[in-house]
This record gives C-alpha cells, structure tokens and sequence, in this order.
C-alpha cells in the first residue's frame, strides 16, 4: 500500500496532525510519503491512498490546496482533513469541507476529518477589533490547544479504518 500526506500549514495546527498520521503508518505495511504543499513536485501520484490537510482561511479552503484539489486528476482514494478555529462541527467547518470535497474531480473521496486548530492570540485580537469580526471569533478562544493528542488519534483512527477497508 502506498501513501501519501500532503499538508498545506501555515500555523503548523496542520502539519502537527499530518506527522501523527505519518509517525503512525506502519513501514512494513505500507509505502508513505509525507510533503508540504510548498515542496510538492509535479509527478504522477501513483498512490493507493492521498490524504490531505489544509486549513480554513477566510471561509475558504486554504488557497494552494484549493488549486491542488481542483487540478488533481488521478483516480485514486482521497481522504481530507481539516484545521479550523471555529468549534468543531459548526456550520462553517461543514460548509468548507463540502466546498473542498466538491473540488475534487476524479479521486473518490474515502474519508473527511475537521478538528480546532489553535488561533494565534494576535489574530484573535486584530479579529476582534475588525468592524465585521468572523461568527466564529468567539469559539476561537476555544481552539487552545488544538489540534491535541486525542484529535491526532481520531484522525490516525480514520486513517487506519481507512486502510484496511481499501487493503
């Protein structure tokens, strides 16, 4: 089984959960590749399973992984994860993740995890002081912390469902 992680993280809420399900994946098991977004080479992705993580910014999928969805062609698995400040299963969070699922074209989509990801204080408060602060603001300050160990493990816990369902 081969695997690839690609992470666009500009915060490292992303990156953090992309190096739990990497440190996770069993070598003997399985072929796995791990890159930023930044560093990704134009190759054939000639993977059994792709997962991608990306973050919500401004409402949207974060720009490059938008553009990486949307021109990705391969018919292969894709499994998506997601960052975000705003609670965990909020509108917001739902809404994002169903534009990225519908910018993928080709891939089936085997999977779709959403957790917080910790704000930083001075975009919290530049935020705040906005004349039309973000809905989500206030659940920001709940964000703290996360992504967490038992956010990295129900993401490895799909991951790993995954595989097997796909093996």
């Amino acid at each position: 089984m081969k695997t690839l992680i690609i992470y666009s993280s500009r915060s490292g809420n992303t990156k953090k959960l992309a190096e739990a399900v990497f440190v996770s994946l069993n070598e003997e098991d399985t072929e796995k590749t791990m890159v930023s977004i930044t560093d990704l080479p134009v190759e054939n992705y000639d993977y059994d399973l792709v997962i991608a993580g990306f973050s919500i910014m401004a409402g949207r999928v974060e720009p490059r992984m938008a553009r990486f969805l949307a021109s990705f062609t391969q018919k292969t698995k894709l499994l998506l994860f997601m960052t975000h400040g705003s609670a965990r299963g909020s509108e917001m969070a739902k809404t994002v993740m169903n534009l990225a699922v519908n910018l993928v074209k080709t891939a089936e989509i085997v999977g779709c995890f959403s957790c917080q990801g910790e704000v930083a204080p001075n975009v919290l408060y530049k935020l705040g002081k906005s004349a039309n602060p973000p809905a989500w603001l206030g659940e920001g300050e709940n964000a703290k912390g996360h992504p967490d160990d038992k956010d990295c493990k129900e993401l490895i816990m799909l991951v790993q469902k995954t595989l097997r369902r796909i093996d």
